[in-house]
């Protein structure tokens, strides 16, 4: 009796198997190009780019930096079943970069970026080359001629913040203060907190923030020339 029934659930194991993959097999194919982790990115760093494909074997990837007036191929039978592929961005800054991905088999069947990633400046923080941003409170300046001057601050959660030096007052570039822990703006004397806040006017605004990209495998800080408002 116990046989028997083994028997009868093997059978119908299989026959669910089989009209399971039966209906997969009519899906019909598709492609969806999935939007990066944020809108913008800088320039040389390694981007992501992640798909999710029915019924393909292999895509062409192709870039366009201009909101796809023309576009360039940038990689080829690469497997669709892999879902993501790694493209260095060019050092070409634009506001317009789109992607598109298509099948090998047939063109026609493609999807492109739901919107537009900026691709913007950005200099390189290798982060082993500071240890000292590993102790919370530790505030590091960088004084960059082809960039504007900016600092590292380490926070109370060990994250990282990049605070522009440019004083929300009157542009004035601001000094950090070691021993008395506060930005100190030698135009018109406006005073900043150790987070950016501002303590003591003119200025009404805190500094502003730099937007970053972390680079994992090679330990990079990328601190983009976008500016976010601080809030403190």
């Amino acid at each position: 009796m116990n046989t028997k029934r083994r028997v009868f659930l093997k059978h119908l194991t299989l026959g669910i198997v089989g009209v399971a993959a039966a209906s997969c097999e009519d899906l019909p194919s598709s492609l969806v190009l999935l939007p990066p982790l944020q809108n913008i990115h800088p320039v040389g760093a390694p981007l992501d780019l992640t798909w999710k494909a029915l019924g393909v074997k292999t895509i062409t990837i192709a870039y366009s930096p201009n909101g796809g007036e023309t576009w360039e191929i940038i990689g080829q039978q690469i497997s669709a079943k892999k879902g993501f592929w790694t493209w260095d961005a060019p050092s070409e800054i634009t506001q317009f970069a789109i992607f598109r991905i298509s099948d090998e088999r047939d063109s026609t069947l493609n999807a492109r970026s739901a919107a537009p990633l900026q691709i913007v400046a950005a200099f390189p923080v290798l982060l082993s080359d500071y240890p000292s941003l590993n102790q919370i409170g530790h505030v590091e300046v960088f004084e960059i001629a082809s960039f504007n001057a900016f600092a590292i601050l380490t926070q109370d959660d060990n994250s990282l913040k990049v605070k522009s030096l440019t004083c929300t007052h009157s542009g004035c570039q601001v000094n950090w203060e070691a021993s008395s822990r506060f930005f100190l703006c030698p135009c018109h004397g406006s005073v900043f907190n150790d987070k950016g806040c501002e303590m003591a006017g003119p200025a009404d605004m805190p500094l502003y923030e730099h937007a970053t990209y972390y680079q994992a495998d090679s330990n990079i800080l990328w601190v983009m020339d976008r500016l976010l408002q601080n809030g403190c």
